[in-house]
């Protein structure tokens, strides 16, 4: 999508970290 490794490096960080923050939400729903 983009030409630059850097901004794809960001948006697999980003979706890393939603992914966690996800996954500590349902934890703390499920407790």
């Amino acid at each position: 999508m983009t030409e630059n490794p850097r901004e794809e490096e960001i948006s697999s960080e980003l979706e890393q970290m939603l992914a966690d923050f996800k996954k500590a939400q349902e934890a703390r729903l499920n407790s």
